[in-house]
């Protein structure tokens, strides 16, 4: 599996994990250990941080301020017009980067002890996205690919995409804002793109799943709208 996506999944898959330690008071040191994992597996030139956690046990509500990772990318890419696949020598000044600004939700308190966590409704403000304008669309086409093999495996196997059983998590609603594309060239931004807000329900982000597969759901969705938006423009 291509390494950028397999750390990409694993950064976006704390979106699903905090409503579960949010109930503890292990949060903070989860976040740190979390943080230094991926930071560990992560290559040169890439970066990986999260901001800061709000819970609000009264209302039943958390959120995280921000989520930012860098990815250098292997790029002079040849797409296959058939299969969109990518070959590629690296060149560290491109890379792919998501920007992920304030990650809100609303959980349903009692499940926290059950076996599905019920989260009511998330909402993410923004997700800004850096990649190379040359096969943009390849790119995204192999990340998608990319997290639905692992999906199918993960659900055939019946754990999570770590190979590890997971808490299952079950999200009524999720709706992105805004997103922002920006396409480089030789590492400088050469055009904008920007997506209209994007809003999926428990069906789309499947039922009662392992919690990392319902993330992959999210970010599978995320990089099919984005490919549609570099498309259009």
């Amino acid at each position: 599996m291509n390494k950028p996506a397999a750390l990409a999944l694993a950064a976006f898959a704390i979106l699903g994990t905090l409503m579960w330690y949010a109930a503890s008071n292990s949060m903070a040191q989860y976040l740190a250990e979390y943080q230094a994992k991926i930071t560990m597996q992560l290559p040169v030139g890439s970066h990986f941080s999260l901001g800061d956690l709000a819970v609000n046990a009264s209302e039943d509500s958390g959120a995280l301020t921000s989520l930012n990772l860098r990815l250098p990318l292997d790029t002079n890419n040849q797409s296959n017009a058939q299969n969109h696949q990518v070959k590629s020598t690296a060149i560290e000044d491109e890379a792919l980067t998501f920007a992920i600004s304030h990650i809100g939700w609303q959980y349903e308190k009692r499940s926290l002890k059950k076996a599905v966590v019920q989260v009511t409704h998330m909402t993410i403000d923004s997700v800004s996205m850096t990649l190379p304008q040359a096969h943009a669309d390849a790119w995204l086409t192999q990340l998608s690919t990319q997290l639905e093999q692992l999906i199918t495996t993960a659900v055939a196997q019946q754990v999570g995409l770590m190979g590890r059983q997971e808490f299952k998590l079950n999200i009524n609603q999720l709706t992105l804002d805004k997103l922002f594309i920006t396409l480089t060239t030789d590492g400088e931004p050469s055009q904008e793109v920007i997506g209209q807000q994007l809003a999926l329900n428990h069906q789309q982000l499947a039922d009662e799943q392992q919690m990392s597969i319902t993330v992959a759901y999210a970010l599978q969705a995320i990089a099919k709208e984005a490919k549609q938006q570099v498309l259009s423009h």
